[in-house]
């Protein structure tokens, strides 16, 4: 499937099981990706979307996923309740597990939110 086609697949699942609209738009020509690289963008997403789904609020998701030609990116952004980064634990949210995957293959990965705002998870993967 591609990454594209992995992420596809996990947006229909979550759409279909939450109600959740999903909008999700890839940019540019897919790049050779490593395997590792491939697992670690897909498993990014996928506990960014675990979070949306956990905790509720999302009426809409957006995801990007864009190839450059010195870079792959990735945005997560919902409409949820979001988070206030000063008084959250990144442990309890994820972000640890997604900075970790991130650092794996070489990626930046950016997590933001504001309570009433949403969040926005952010991460580029340099070629």
């Amino acid at each position: 499937l591609g990454l594209s086609g992995a992420l596809r697949d996990r947006l229909q699942a979550l759409q279909e099981r939450t109600g959740v609209q999903i909008d999700f738009s890839v940019a540019g020509q897919a790049r050779d990706l490593t395997t590792e690289e491939v697992d670690a963008l897909f498993r990014i997403a996928e506990e960014a979307l675990t979070n949306v789904e956990r905790h509720p609020g999302a009426r809409r998701v957006r995801v990007r996923l864009e190839y450059a030609a010195d870079q792959t990116e990735l945005t997560i952004q919902d409409d949820g309740w979001g988070f206030d980064p000063a008084i959250v634990d990144p442990d309890h949210t994820g972000l640890a597990g997604m900075q970790e995957r991130a650092a794996m293959v070489g990626a930046t990965i950016t997590a933001s939110g504001s309570p009433g705002r949403g969040t926005e998870i952010w991460c580029s993967l340099p070629r």
